[in-house]
Parts: structure tokens; sequence; C-alpha cells
């Protein structure tokens, strides 16, 4: 056989597709029906219409009616790498080389960037740019959370499908492509925007040597949903570990441990069937391979999370989530106090980009610098628009950091003090040649003609 019903259409202008990262989202052949209608017609439109949405793509430039972002091909599912290079061109500070490292490391075999005279676009690199702006300084989505409590209701008021017709369900299933496609821009939008904090905060630490701090500084930030079935779980494995009675019920190891339950009249009962009601309506759609519509959810196969519970009771309270995620919270303010003492930026912790004073957002911009520790670093006249009072400070601030990580350093200026002051050596040029080359000390006691002397 030479293709499978479900192909992707190949397309010129995006030729390459990966397994790299997709493999974890599909593990399993997609389903015909969860591909052609979920992902084609929802999930796909609504992941082109998030770039649009970021500034990186013109719906235009997306390749046939399905708008391909992802690709399906032997019914296995796969990440469109060629636009993914296209983000690393028309994203500031990023290049395809880099999304080839994130994708796929130092894995041989990578083809490599291909250069197209569409990918440089002035316009998406603003947007782009206006977006990125955005990401590091808001402090909500007001898109997402609308949409997200859109779908949250679509859950809450779904109907009892097993009263349903054929007509029925078909006809419920295309409602709810078109409400697939409307939640997916936030969702695409959000995860354009997510590398941005965490890739900041890479590259300072892997800039001041402590790169295995980087993860440690993002853990437990709190409020990521996805997060919220372990705590969830683990909250109702207490009220069984904690109950005569429901141990009794999961010790008996037979299928009907929730039919058990719901016939108890007591408290026990009651307030586990509390929260299993809270953890299905919250975390229903999780379950294996839960991408693709074909496969069973916690809320049509029950006894997958009850499975899980049966292990999770065993645990002993000191494997709590709930106090590795106030340990992790406690490591996280610690090493962000020190970072940021380290640059010495903790008194800028709470502010905005917008709020920062012309000093301070020159440390900032000098941190930014020093981020991807680089082997050397060129300064062009980096306090020339700075008061004089706050360009001795910052002058000090830049000697101590540079001197710190012992970082060879090209420094441009007209300022003789700024020269003598970071100076090791000392290049002394007019109209473009060099008139001596030395140490400050010899410069200023040996000069070797009367312009350098004057």
């Amino acid at each position: 056989m030479e293709s499978w019903i479900t192909d992707s259409p190949f397309n010129e202008r995006f030729r390459y597709y990966t397994r790299g990262n997709a493999d974890e989202v599909g593990p399993d052949p997609w389903s015909p029906l969860g591909w052609t209608m979920a992902w084609e017609k929802g999930c796909c439109p609504g992941v082109a219409g998030g770039y649009v949405e970021y500034g990186v793509f013109d719906l235009e430039e997306f390749p046939h009616e399905t708008r391909s972002v992802f690709g399906l091909w032997g019914g296995y599912f796969y990440n469109c790498l060629s636009m993914t290079w296209v983000f690393g061109v028309r994203m500031p500070g990023a290049t395809p080389e880099a999304i080839n490292q994130a994708y796929f490391g130092d894995r041989p075999g990578v083809p490599e960037y291909e250069e197209h005279p569409d990918d440089i676009k002035e316009e998406a690199e603003a947007l782009v740019n206006e977006s990125m702006a955005w990401v590091m300084s808001t402090e909500d989505y007001p898109m997402m959370e609308e949409r997200s409590e859109t779908a949250r209701q679509a859950v809450k008021n779904r109907p009892d499908h097993s009263k349903s017709s054929n007509e029925e369900l078909v006809e419920y299933a295309r409602e709810m492509v078109e409400l697939l496609e409307y939640v997916w821009v936030p969702s695409c939008v959000a995860a354009l925007a997510c590398s941005l904090g965490p890739g900041a905060v890479q590259a300072i630490c892997d800039g001041i040597g402590r790169s295995e701090d980087a993860v440690k500084l993002m853990s437990a930030v709190g409020d990521v949903e996805s997060a919220g079935a372990s705590f969830r779980m683990w909250d109702l494995s207490r009220v069984i570990r904690d109950s005569e009675e429901l141990s009794g019920i999961f010790d008996g190891n037979n299928d009907e441990i929730l039919e058990k339950i719901r016939e108890s009249d007591s408290d026990d009962a009651r307030a586990f069937l509390d929260l299993w009601d809270e953890l299905i309506e919250e975390c229903g759609h999780r379950g294996p391979n839960e991408w693709d519509m074909r496969s069973h959810s916690w809320t049509t196969k029950p006894e997958l999370p009850i499975g899980m519970l049966e292990r999770l009771r065993l645990q002993e309270d000191d494997k709590s989530p709930h106090l590795a995620s106030v340990k992790s919270a406690e490591t996280r303010e610690k090493l962000t106090a020190e970072v940021l003492d380290l640059v010495e930026l903790s008194h800028m912790k709470k502010r905005h980009p917008h709020t920062l004073s012309g000093g301070e957002a020159q440390r900032i911009a000098l941190a930014r610098a020093l981020a991807p520790k680089p082997e050397i670093l060129l300064l062009d006249e980096p306090f020339a628009n700075i008061d004089a009072s706050l360009r001795t400070a910052l002058r000090a601030d830049l000697r101590k950091i540079l001197d710190k990580i012992s970082l060879t350093t090209i420094f441009v200026t007209h300022d003789q003090e700024e020269a003598f002051v970071f100076g090791d050596k000392i290049c002394i040029m007019n109209k473009g040649k060099i008139l001596q080359f030395d140490t400050p000390t010899n410069i200023y006691r040996q000069p070797n003609s009367t312009w350098i002397a004057g």
C-alpha cells in the first residue's frame, strides 16, 4: 500500500515534518475519524489561528484548505518542522538552528534549515516582537480564560449520549468541532508564548554558570491546570486510606468499586464521591493517548483512575504532591533571590519592563547580553545615553560582573575615563588607524605620540 486513507497532502512550501515531540502526543496510530474530524476540521485550523494571532503567519500562507500545521502519514502524527523553522526566522532572538536544537538536541542526521524567499517577513517579525513584549509583561490572558470557561461549560452541559441516536451523535460531534477550533486559538498562542520565560531563565542560569538551577527556579509556580489532576487524585487516595470502609471496598479488588461506594450512605462514601465528581468534571478528559477522540478517557472508562487510586492509596504521606509543591516553591524563592542578587536586580523582582528607568533597563540589557554565555562580549558605548550620576555606578557594577565571570570583552568608547576603568589593554585609534595598543599604565606614563599624550 503506497498510502493510507488519511495521509496528508504533501506541499513544497513546508516540506519537512518530524516525529520529534509528536511521538509524545500521538504514540499510536491516529483513528481515521479522530484525524479527519477533530484534527483536520478543528485542531489544525485552531492552531493556524493561533499562529496568526501571535503574528507569525498570515492565513494565506497555510497550505491546503485544512491549514495543515500538522501532518499524518501511515496513521502517525507529525509536527511540521518547516513551519517551526519559519517561526525561528521571524522571532527576534531565535534561529532555525535553535529550533533544531530544541527538537533534536545533538542527534545526528537532522535536516538543515533550507532558506525560502518568503521566510523573511518584516511585518511578521514586528508583530511577533509585539507579542513577545506582551507575554513578558502581562499577568493574565483574557481570551484563554474566556474560552476555557466555554469549554468547561460544554463539558458540564454535555447530554447523556447513552440515549442519543446516531444522527444526534453526529450532529453533536460536528458542533464540538467548531468549539475545538475556537479553543485551540489561545491554546496555540499560549504554547508559543510559554517558551519565552523558561528560555530566558535557562539562558540567565547558563550565563552565570548555574544551568542546573533553571528548572528549580520555575518549579511550583502554581495555577497550572494540567497539574490539578495529581493533587485531586492524591486527595482522593487519602480519603480512601483514612477510611476503614473505603479501604475494605478497594481491598476487595473487584470491578464494582464505584457501585459499592455509591450504595453506601456513610460520610466517608459521600466525601469520596464529592471529590470523585469534581475530579471527573475537571479532569475527565485525561487518559492514555488522550489526543485521539477514539481513546478512552477517565470519563468513559472510570476503571482507569480507579486503578491508579488502588496503588496511590498505599503511598506514605511524605509522597504528597502538596508537600512537594511547598518545598519546590521554597527552593524557587531562595534561588530567585540568589540569582537576582548576583546581577543586582533584587529590587526589580516585581517590576514590569515598561516601568523601568533608563539605568534599570540598561542593567536588564546587560543581563540579557550575558545570559547566552558568549565567549566574547562587544559593548558599543553602552553608557552613552545614561545620566552622568548613574553612569559611575553602572560602570562599577559592570566591571565587577565581568571580573566575576572572567569574560573577554571589547568595550568601544570615546570616554577616556571609561577606557581606563575597564581596560586591561587599551587600543587607541584615530581615523581608522591603531596608534597605540598597551596597558592603561603604559599609555598613561609612556604615550607614543603627542596626539595620545594630549
